[in-house]
């Protein structure tokens, strides 16, 4: 009698284990897609804003010249990772 309830009990544990690994190795996979989704966006957002820079830079050149048109990129850069940064820690002191 003993015997027969400690199989039971050790085959409801591998069934257990069996169940918590699939369901385990389907979380990872979904949480790897999610984040090289997330890797990907933030490489393609990085890539335009640096051709919205690029632009900008070209489109000030003949106005303000070299240094200057430079300049204003850098400080419209620093102005949105600044507005950036504040707007992340705003959400985080929320919570």
């Amino acid at each position: 009698m003993l015997r027969r309830f400690t199989a039971y009990v050790i085959a409801l544990f591998e069934l257990a284990e069996a169940e918590a690994t699939s369901a385990l190795r389907a979380g990872l996979v979904r949480a790897g897609t999610a984040v090289a989704l997330v890797l990907v966006g933030l490489g393609l957002l990085a890539a335009a804003t640096a051709l919205l820079v690029w632009a900008a830079y070209q489109a000030l050149l003949p106005y303000w010249g070299k240094a200057g048109s430079g300049a204003a990129c850098a400080v419209l850069l620093a102005l949105f990772g600044g507005i950036f940064l504040w707007l992340a820690s705003s959400r985080d002191r929320k919570r």
